[in-house]
């Protein structure tokens, strides 16, 4: 068999195996990529617990600030001073102990790219 009809007989072959590895690929890619934000999310579920502006306050204590909407610079910094200890505080610090700063950022900017919530009762 001559060179060039083995060649095109292997790439007959190859052709359809290409793209199904280019497809997986992709798909993992793709995956890991919303992943990552599946994992921030769920970080960011337990911020929400206390600072959940949707729902009604304690009679006795206002409502924690709200963090959807709030400037993911902004709120990176807090997150970083708290988790150092400044201001000082009995609860964020140990909430925020185990965070890197790379997760506290991707926390932030899953805050960021959340629409601000009205107030409860508007």
């Amino acid at each position: 068999m001559p060179v060039t009809a083995r060649r095109r007989r292997l790439c007959q072959w190859a052709r359809p195996w290409s793209s199904w590895v280019t497809g997986v690929a992709l798909a993992m890619a793709a995956g890991s990529a919303g992943a990552a934000d599946l994992q921030a999310r769920d970080w960011a579920m337990s911020c929400l617990s206390c600072h959940n502006i949707a729902a009604p306050a304690h009679a006795r204590r206002p409502a924690l600030k709200a963090l959807d909407g709030r400037s993911a610079d902004a709120l990176l910094a807090q997150l970083r001073d708290l988790r150092d200890g400044r201001p000082p505080s009995t609860l964020m610090r140990q909430l925020l102990a185990g965070y890197q700063d790379d997760e506290l950022a991707r926390i932030a900017a899953y805050f960021a790219s959340r629409a601000a919530a009205p107030p409860a009762g508007r």
